[in-house]
């Protein structure tokens, strides 16, 4: 896998540039998630490439029962998220070897699939640990194109084909159904709904948490 350096190399200079582009907890397709999240009664999440994990927030403020996992790459959000005592785990969200198949109820990640050189490790890695849904927010939506944009030589601002994806997901045994959602005129979501597979003893999200 190419390494995913950006983050670490400019995360804490840029991040009020960061806060602008992703929003607050009340953003609204976190506001969106959260929403669904809780109507779905599902009772554990993993926010994939979480950044300053506000939607930590998001999802508290319609449901405090609610099991949250950060999930991030940058030592910076990392050490910034777990000083505000929320669950954090400092993995490479396209293998998150912490995390067992089919261990989080919903596997969520937003604006992050743009960033990457291709779709299909993140997507798939979601697709391994999420038991009943994955879903991903775009902030750049899909067309009948794609095109890979590479901005200072390892942030990618990529659109996704929306043909390819469905193909990619037609192919995955795991994966029972998808559907898209328009959420605004910069955003939409995808929903992967999964195939029921074999129990996992959920305890605790701690046991995966960093120190």
């Amino acid at each position: 896998m190419e390494p995913q350096v950006w983050w670490n190399q400019n995360a804490e200079k840029s991040y009020d540039r960061f806060k602008e582009w992703v929003g607050d907890d009340d953003a609204s397709s976190k506001v969106y998630s959260a929403k669904y999240c809780n109507n779905k009664n599902y009772k554990t999440v993993a926010d994939l490439g979480c950044g300053d994990a506000t939607f930590f927030y998001s999802l508290k403020n319609v449901n405090a029962n609610i099991q949250y996992l950060g999930v991030d790459s940058c030592t910076f959000f990392v050490k910034l998220n777990t000083s505000r005592q929320i669950p954090m785990l400092e993995s490479d969200i396209r293998r998150i070897n912490s995390l067992a198949d089919s261990s989080i109820d919903w596997a969520y990640s937003r604006h992050t699939l743009e960033h990457q050189p291709n779709f299909k490790l993140l997507l798939e890695e979601m697709i391994r640990v999420g038991k009943l849904e994955a879903c991903h927010i775009f902030f750049i939506k899909p067309h009948s194109n794609k095109t890979i944009t590479n901005h200072d030589g390892t942030l990618y601002h990529n659109t996704y084909s929306i043909q390819e994806i469905e193909s990619f997901l037609s192919s995955n045994p795991k994966v029972s159904s998808w559907k898209w959602v328009e959420l605004n005129k910069d955003e939409n979501a995808l929903h992967i709904f999964l195939q029921e597979s074999k129990a996992f003893n959920f305890q605790t999200l701690s046991a995966y948490t960093s120190s």
